[in-house]
């Protein structure tokens, strides 16, 4: 899930105005009529008790440091990491070429190439974009999870080309909610989305709760369901844990996961997350299917648009009764649309 900056925009500007990565624009509480009615005589800004000025100016641009930091943090590594929350919901036309090489003890070698290709459709007020996914190996053992890393859940194991429509319902700072139509070479599917941000523990922590239904033609109904717990830590790391399960009327069990994720930023061109997972299925017996420990570099390789990751990684796939599997991957991404993240860097780290 990818957060906006908090900023504040000038009353005559809209937020769609505003919006650099393409998202759909906030719906508004009240309409414009109704807005003409509120009292514009607000207590808020007046002196806090207890406090001088000097006191409440320190006070105001910490808070504003630290939710912008916290929020756009979250932003800049998901995009940079490719991370599902963020490609769900961005909405701007791009090109994404991914080329994989692995190797582990257990899998050997193997590779992997993926186009994803997202096209925003303008006259739909850039609420909606088309989507088309060729996964030409979708069994890229040597860095697979019994839980799909990527936003399709389970079904992504089986999915070589899948193309469709989504469309924003709902989008604000705290919340989205859009809906996806789509069909597979073996299937067709809808479903909805939704996605909810509040704060946790005094405002230093973020929860963030994620449940994507779908209904497949083959499988009937799918329910991926996750929560997300993260912090923002000084000026180069930020913290991430996230539980998700799976409830599928295919499948006999409930598999779901306790994945933590600590993300080290050396500069805008590259970052390190230290990854520690734990799978488990209820079916046939409560057990747990894998443990994986990765670290995963990834570095802006000569050009802004592609990139590359080095991951280093052990797993105990249960399959293989836990045995102990090392292995690395190392991918290479295209990015064809990019945009620059030169701006969010510079908001998140430097104040």
């Amino acid at each position: 899930m990818a957060l906006p900056v908090i900023a504040s925009h000038p009353p005559s500007q809209s937020r769609q105005e505003t919006d650099q990565k393409g998202k759909p624009a906030a719906v508004p509480l009240l309409n414009e009529k109704q807005a003409r009615t509120l009292d514009r005589n607000s207590t808020q800004g007046d002196n806090i008790p207890l406090l001088d000025h000097a006191a409440e100016s320190r006070l105001d641009d910490f808070q504003t440091k630290g939710s912008s930091a916290v929020l756009s943090a979250a932003e800049w590594l998901d995009s940079f990491f490719d991370d599902p929350r963020y490609l769900s919901e961005e909405n701007r036309t791009r090109v994404k070429v991914k080329l994989g090489l692995g190797y582990s003890e257990l899998y050997n070698l193997e590779t992997y190439s993926a186009i994803d290709v997202r096209v925003n459709l303008p006259r739909l007020e850039k609420k909606a974009n088309f989507f088309l996914r060729l996964n030409d190996d979708s069994d890229f053992d040597a860095d697979s999870s019994p839980i799909a890393n990527t936003d399709g859940g389970i079904k992504n194991d089986v999915e070589k080309l899948s193309a469709g429509v989504q469309y924003f319902l709902a989008v604000g700072e705290q919340y989205n909610i859009s809906a996806e139509v789509g069909a597979s070479l073996d299937y067709l599917y809808a479903g909805l989305r939704y996605r909810y941000l509040h704060s946790l523990f005094n405002n230093e922590w973020s929860g963030r709760f994620t449940n994507r239904l779908r209904y497949y033609t083959d499988d009937g109904w799918e329910d991926k369901a996750s929560y997300d717990i993260e912090r923002h830590f000084g000026e180069r790391f930020f913290y991430r844990t996230t539980f998700t399960a799976v409830f599928a009327e295919a499948n006999e069990g409930v598999p779901f996961s306790a994945v933590a994720r600590l993300y080290q930023v050396f500069d805008i061109d590259s970052a390190l997350s230290y990854d520690v997972g734990t799978y488990f299925d209820t079916k046939p017996q409560p057990e747990v299917t894998d443990i994986q420990l990765k670290l995963r570099y990834r570095q802006r390789f000569y050009r802004d648009w592609l990139v590359l990751e080095v991951a280093p990684q052990i797993t105990f796939p249960e399959e293989y009764d836990h045995d102990f599997n090392p292995g690395i991957v190392t991918k290479f991404e295209f990015d064809f649309g990019y945009l620059n993240d030169q701006n969010g860097f510079n908001s998140v780290f430097k104040f």
